[in-house]
């Protein structure tokens, strides 16, 4: 049962149906996430979007876990309870930059 849970909580995060808000999320300047991602610093410098809410970066710079989560060995996100693992980290994708029309 815990296994199907997080498999629609993954599904969810990757079709946008776990967004707090409609509003984009602004990285740093003209660098924005669609609403409900977390900004994440990728291995080039640029920004990444993590398709999830309040997410953890990992310093892997290319992935990171859900809330409550940290980003373990192995490609696992474990839950920071120590209950729960995800058995594979998900990739932060590059942020939109924003241009002056787009305002």
């Amino acid at each position: 049962m815990e296994r199907l849970s997080v498999v629609v909580f993954i599904l969810a995060a990757l079709f946008g149906l776990y967004t707090t808000s409609s509003v984009d999320v602004q990285c740093e300047g003209t660098q924005y996430c669609p609403a409900g991602n977390t900004c994440c610093r990728l291995a080039s410098g640029q920004w990444g979007c993590c398709p999830l809410p309040n997410a953890v970066c990992c310093s892997d710079h290319q992935h990171c876990c859900p809330s409550g989560y940290t980003c373990g060995g192995g490609g696992m996100c474990t839950s920071s309870s120590g209950v729960g693992l995800i058995p594979k980290r998900i990739v932060s994708l590059p942020a939109r930059v924003r241009s002056i029309d787009d305002i």
